[in-house]
């Protein structure tokens, strides 16, 4: 299991991002569907997002591939709408999202931080950095400057501030912990694993 999300106005719904798939219960974790329907074939999922007040609104990742998907039905349907260019790093991993982050403050604003398959805590770092979507996971586009450190790095966790969406917080993968203050256009290491 990689990610569970809660739906914010009825505990009993579940969204879950494993191994084998994306999964959803309706009664508190009874039982459980699969939501791989098409045009999202989840062979493996990293991360779900439900939107904060329009919960039927759901953003699902694949751990390959660098595919996010969209539901406006509450997984019954997806929509692709973004998928990073198709290419394997260095190392040989494939690219992938691993955290799909509502901002609480404006639903618009989402966050999704991206990284290798399988990122270990080892010496493979190399990523795309944070990507960011401004209305709602529709479109998307980088959330760092080409020339930015975090933009070749795989980001593992990302944290929107509660009331400011311009402040991110970015944990890396063997490079400690970025954060920005303007929404990605710029950002500053806080803490160093090295």
């Amino acid at each position: 299991m990689f990610d569970a999300e809660i739906h914010p106005h009825n505990s009993d719904i579940i969204y879950v991002g494993a191994r084998s798939g994306l999964f959803r219960s309706s009664d508190g974790g009874n039982s459980w569907e699969g939501l791989s329907y098409p045009k999202a074939v989840f062979a493996e999922s990293y991360s779900a997002a439900l939107h904060p007040k329009r919960p039927n609104i759901v953003l699902a990742s694949q751990e390959i591939e660098g595919r996010l998907f969209r539901s406006v039905d509450g997984g019954r349907s997806w929509k692709m709408v973004f998928r990073l260019p198709k290419q394997t790093s260095p190392s040989g991993w494939n690219y992938g999202f691993k955290r799909i982050v509502f901002s609480p403050s404006n639903q618009q604003i989402v966050y999704a931080a991206s990284c290798q398959k399988s990122n270990l805590l080892d010496k493979r770092k190399d990523g795309k950095g944070v990507f960011q979507s401004i209305d709602g996971g529709i479109n998307w586009h980088p959330a760092q400057p080409v020339n930015s450190p975090l933009s070749g790095f795989s980001v593992n966790d990302i944290a929107v501030h509660p009331k400011n969406h311009n402040i991110v917080y970015a944990a890396t993968a063997m490079d400690g912990i970025y954060k920005t203050t303007d929404s990605g256009k710029s950002w500053t290491k806080l803490i160093n694993l090295r």
